[in-house]
């Protein structure tokens, strides 16, 4: 072994100034520039679905569940909240919360503008981890023992639509028979970049809506229920399904925001080809490379045979140069993407157009195990491909290729 890993290593040294040299440079180049590429978009595509999941988690939950009608309006058909899964959502699979929501339609009116929203209303309970991210501004209303909030967040479009800022009061008209208006003061300004939510919908007590439609504090238009483990969604609906008296029925947020989920499949499946191509391209590298190491170490693998080494040693001497050719470049590229990927994390420096993206920045999600696979896959089919431009070897006669020397 220490032979072999000698001979390799003196072609090494003495491919500087070769036309090799330049080959197997370019080779690392092209591997490190592949493992780069493949860090950046497998971790900017994981970083973007997850802020794009968790905004729409923020504001809709996992699940919801409404009464069993045909309204297909924003505003749901109440019913009483104090059913099983609300009581004892722990014995039902997969839930960690069950949250009680109504929602109404309304209008927003400042000075100078007036603008139709849609109220979600929550209780003092409300579980806002997963909406936190998106408030810029201000805080979550301020609940009350003894009487509803007067509070309410609003998106930062609806803000500028009208013309408002923090601690702003505004006037809320439920629009009935017969209308009714409460002053509200805006304690926090949130932004999702997700124009279905931010264009009508605005965070407040549900108190309050139950006080203007003289509904009892037992009445909800939905439950948002929040899983354990997304990825055990359609168990956990199954269970929940099953759980569920019969005037009520559910729907997941994948079947709710079908096109957005839809959409970021077919971002995995670009990404997929996308890593198809660039490990191709890795492979033709290195067979191209191999070969002409061999053809210009003809001479040299004439004389190791005449010597008495066989085809497979010989064979080794080259595979240690691919190897070493492979896990130089995928070094490289580990450090250079990985390099990347902490300076945008922590500093931003490549900026998005919320408008378009969903989000200011380009996102990074610290993904290792795909890390990890990323560089088994591409060691993996390097050097397995290595095996092709080898079998060469065999094929070159001793007395041929010394005499011809």
């Amino acid at each position: 072994m220490k032979v072999y890993y000698f001979i390799s290593q003196r072609i090494r040294s003495g491919l500087q100034g070769s036309f090799s040299s330049l080959v197997s440079n370019i080779a690392v180049a092209i591997i490190a520039l592949g493992m780069v590429i493949s860090i950046l978009s497998t971790s900017i595509l994981e970083g973007f679905k997850t802020e794009i999941e968790d905004k729409i988690y923020g504001l809709s939950g996992h699940i919801m569940v409404t009464k069993f009608d045909l309204n297909r309006s924003f505003e749901e058909s109440p019913f009483d909240k104090n059913r099983s899964i609300y009581l004892h959502p722990d014995s039902v699979y997969g839930v960690r919360s069950v949250q009680p929501i109504i929602h109404k339609p309304g209008l927003l009116k400042s000075q100078t503008e007036i603008v139709g929203v849609i109220l979600k209303g929550v209780e003092k309970d409300y579980n806002w981890e997963l909406f936190n991210k998106n408030i810029v501004e201000g805080k979550i209303p301020a609940f009350s023992d003894t009487t509803y909030s007067k509070e309410v967040m609003i998106s930062r479009r609806i803000a500028n639509d009208l013309h408002v800022k923090l601690h702003d009061t505004i006037l809320l008209c439920f629009v009935q028979q017969s209308p009714r208006f409460r002053k509200v003061n805006v304690s926090g300004i949130y932004e999702t970049g997700l124009e279905e939510f931010d264009e009508h919908m605005i965070m407040g007590d549900a108190g309050l809506v139950r006080r203007l439609y003289n509904l009892s504090d037992s009445i909800a238009g939905s439950y948002e229920i929040i899983v354990n483990d997304f990825s055990q969604l359609d168990m956990t609906a199954l269970a929940v399904e099953e759980s569920l008296d019969y005037d009520l029925a559910y729907m997941t947020v994948k079947e709710r925001y079908m096109q957005i989920f839809d959409w970021m499949m077919l971002l995995d499946r670009n990404v997929l080809v996308f890593l198809i191509l660039i490990i191709g391209v890795g492979t033709f590298v290195m067979v191209s490379t191999l070969l002409i190491m061999i053809m210009e170490r003809t001479s040299m693998i004439g004389l190791l045979k005449a010597l008495g080494a066989r085809n497979y040693q010989v064979r080794r001497i080259f595979l240690m140069n691919g190897a070493y050719l492979v896990f130089k470049g995928l070094l490289f590229g580990n450090v250079i993407g990985l390099s990347i990927c902490w300076i945008q994390y922590y500093f931003k420096l490549m900026p998005l157009d919320p408008n378009t993206y969903y989000m200011n920045s380009v996102p990074i999600a610290w993904t290792w195990n795909m890390f990890i696979i990323l560089n088994v896959l591409f060691a993996t089919v390097l050097m397995l491909i290595q095996l092709i431009p080898v079998i060469m070897i065999s094929r070159i006669s001793p007395a041929k290729s010394v005499k011809f020397n």
